[in-house]
């Protein structure tokens, strides 16, 4: 029978190896990034390590984070107010548009304010899997019953690389679909799990 130092060891020792593959797997993706673009000059020694860790603390912070769109801004002077009105506004929308209950425990306004335009709220959630729940309902904001919610948007808070990263791919999606359509071959392109992916139904023929 192990002993509870034994049990915390053993947690340990699994917590450093997984930690280490994501490292390991993340610079992996860094470096073909680095590989296919054009190179001015040559990085310095722990310029990528350096950035593996930056980026996968950055992505730890912003883990439970969105950003809603088309989402009124409140009018009120004072700035506390301001956030309190929109993290009530956010958390009726997920109760009204998607049935759910979702604690906003902070919101920020995003960007310069302007006339006649609401900016992007990033609401930051209680917890990792109630924003996961959020992405995955935000869908029903376009058939709810508030006919204002149909335009609201709501995605995952994204760092500076990934905002890059799939601008690339949505880059990559368009052109494969305008060539597609020039040859008026009927492949169908889709993003799926970070890559262009064909979804083209295949006819499958019986043979005797």
């Amino acid at each position: 029978m192990t002993t509870l130092h034994e049990q915390v060891k053993k947690a340990e020792t699994e917590i450093k190896s997984t930690y280490a593959y994501i490292v390991k797997s993340f610079d992996a993706k860094l470096q073909t990034i680095s590989d296919t673009r054009p190179q001015i000059g040559k990085p310095g020694p722990g310029t990528y390590p350096d950035q593996n860790l930056n980026e996968l603390q950055e992505r730890k912070e912003r883990s439970k984070n969105l950003i809603g769109y088309e989402i009124p801004e409140s009018t009120p002077d004072d700035g506390s107010n301001r956030r309190m009105h929109d993290q009530v506004h956010f958390q009726t929308i997920c109760q009204e548009g998607m049935d759910l209950k979702a604690d906003a425990t902070d919101t920020i306004r995003l960007g310069e304010k302007k006339e006649g335009r609401s900016r992007p709220l990033r609401v930051k959630l209680a917890d990792e899997a109630t924003m996961i729940r959020v992405l995955l309902l935000a869908k029903n904001l376009a058939r709810a019953e508030d006919i204002l919610l149909h335009n609201t948007f709501i995605r995952r808070d994204r760092t500076p690389l990934e905002r890059k990263e799939d601008y690339e791919l949505s880059t990559e999606l368009k052109q494969r679909r305008e060539e597609s359509k020039k040859k008026n071959d009927g492949i169908r392109w889709i993003i799926r799990k970070g890559k262009i992916v064909d979804v083209t139904p295949r006819r499958h023929t019986n043979e005797s």
